[in-house]
């Protein structure tokens, strides 16, 4: 809404309200919450602007997005395929994402032992780039070493963050 003129009919009462309406449309983006700022200016004629003068829209996205893992779990052999790929997918429903986002996550030691068992990431980030669409994919990459020592199996946790967005996970 840009430059929209309001004007109150001659004889108009106190307190009398005029107004215009502000329309929203429905796209296939998600973007998050849009905030549109509204104010009175240039009062003409008999009246002043009152003490209220700014006023705040708040649009919220019908469109959301979700993360989470391909799969719960997974298992790998020392010296089998390396590295270990790990599958991360965005649920967009129809729509797109407006913008790039990353989500970090997490990699915890369960029984394994870093650099001994496997090689950590050196970026603990998912880029997402903006126009994703439904069902993309990404990849967490785990380097597996074989160690050859005779141990039992080994489990680590990779634990998705909160994105730099407000999407669900």
């Amino acid at each position: 809404i840009q430059n929209q003129t309001i004007t109150c009919p001659a004889g108009s009462d106190d307190y009398a309200s005029q107004g215009f309406q502000v329309s929203t449309l429905i796209d296939q983006l998600i973007e998050g919450e849009e905030v549109g700022n509204i104010e009175i200016t240039r009062v003409t004629g008999p009246a002043t602007e009152g003490t209220t003068t700014q006023f705040r829209l708040k649009i919220s996205d019908q469109n959301q997005a979700s993360i989470a893992f391909q799969t719960p779990n997974s298992n790998v052999s020392e010296g089998g395929p390396t590295p270990h790929t790990i599958g991360v997918q965005i649920d967009t429903g129809c729509a797109v994402l407006e913008r790039s986002f990353s989500t970090p996550y997490s990699l915890s030691h369960q029984t394994t032992i870093a650099v001994t068992d496997f090689t950590s990431p050196a970026h603990l980030t998912i880029e997402w780039p903006a126009l994703t669409g439904d069902s993309a994919t990404k990849s967490i990459n785990i380097p597996i070493i074989d160690d050859s020592v005779l141990e039992p199996t080994e489990s680590f946790k990779i634990q998705l963050q909160s994105p730099s967005v407000p999407f669900g996970i």
